[in-house]
């Protein structure tokens, strides 16, 4: 029985599938690091198809994994892992895109590129660097550029912020550069965490106006759980000061914000009076709330005891909580960077 050909995999039987990456594998020229962008998928992943780019793409990932396990792993597949980011984005996955867009920079890490003299498209990317033409994700990096600039004008406009202006040079000089070196290479899931979860709200955001029955608040729950376990790991991955808890008994946040809180700009400690209330109590100190960024830090620390402990709330949010929460959740991870960076 003759083997099957697919359009996906350019009408190559396995046979024929297996020749061709174990041709392309061994090789360290342009021809080679291209070879999965022929595929069908990368044509789909930027030509109004991206729901189809995914499937396809991991089938083939997955596919010439299983025929050649040791030609996989020498190919360069940064170009399969950007275009599979690129699809992700376009469907909403923020989480799927950063994960791939950081696993094509592992691949260009691999092959030599150099971050800071010629970085490659999806190093622009985890940079958040939307300026250089030269790449095919260039107007989602400049979308997500736009988003993650608005938060950090919404953060230098806090009342009682005496930090001089953020901007999104900083944050690529402090994070999102450092990240991609080996000795920051804990940084890569802080800077991946970070752009995705600055992104998720404009999604999750419109899921308000169209569900209005009550329900599950997952969604905007683990969600705003994401960003505060960011502010906390922001905290303790910080380089200015090591953070060494004396036990594992020490290591909470708690303890991480009575060590930092005066880096933080605060004369007490601003790990007092954050364990986890009820959800309803949030939501009603959330209305008298002032907009400073030391009462931003009270509020996550706040949330991320309660909402990291239960998701069984009898109350939801209204979308004016959701997006005050929001916007304090990530002013604090700014803050973070400003302040310990």
């Amino acid at each position: 029985m003759a083997e099957k050909r697919t359009d996906q995999f350019l009408n190559l039987t396995e046979t024929e599938l297996r020749k061709a990456l174990n041709e392309n594998a061994f090789r360290k020229d342009d021809e080679s690091r291209r070879w999965f962008s022929r595929f069908k998928f990368a044509h789909d992943a930027v030509n109004g198809n991206p729901y189809t780019a995914l499937g396809q793409g991991l089938d083939l990932l997955n596919r010439c994994r299983w025929l050649d396990e040791k030609a996989y792993t020498e190919i360069h597949k940064g170009g399969a892992f950007y275009w599979l980011g690129i699809a992700s984005f376009l469907v909403n996955e923020y989480e799927m895109a950063t994960f791939f867009f950081d696993a094509s920079v592992s691949e260009d890490i691999r092959w030599g590129d150099d971050h800071l003299k010629n970085p490659s498209p999806a190093m622009r990317f985890m940079r958040m660097d939307g300026e250089h033409p030269n790449q095919a994700a260039r107007d989602l990096v400049r979308f997500a550029q736009a988003r993650i600039e608005s938060l950090v004008s919404d953060y230098n406009a806090l009342s009682a912020n005496s930090t001089n202006n953020m901007t999104i040079q900083i944050l690529r000089e402090r994070l999102f550069i450092p990240s991609i070196l080996e000795e920051h290479k804990k940084w890569r899931s802080l800077t991946s965490t970070f752009i995705s979860f600055f992104l998720e709200w404009y999604y999750r955001n419109m899921l308000f106006d169209i569900r209005l029955s009550s329900g599950t608040f997952e969604p905007f729950y683990i969600h705003l759980f994401k960003g505060c376990l960011l502010f906390e790991s922001l905290l303790k991955e910080n380089p200015s000061e090591p953070w060494m808890p004396s036990s594992p008994r020490e290591n909470t946040l708690g303890k991480a914000l009575e060590k930092y809180s005066a880096k933080l700009g605060s004369s007490v400690s601003l790990g007092q009076n954050i364990s986890g209330p009820d959800l309803s109590t949030i939501l009603a100190d959330l209305e008298k709330a002032d907009n400073s960024i030391l009462t931003a830090i009270k509020f996550t620390a706040r949330l991320r005891n309660t909402l990291g402990h239960n998701l069984g709330w009898d109350i939801g949010l209204t979308k004016i909580q959701y997006f005050k929460l929001f916007q304090m959740v990530a002013s604090t991870c700014i803050h973070t960077v400003a302040r310990l960076y």
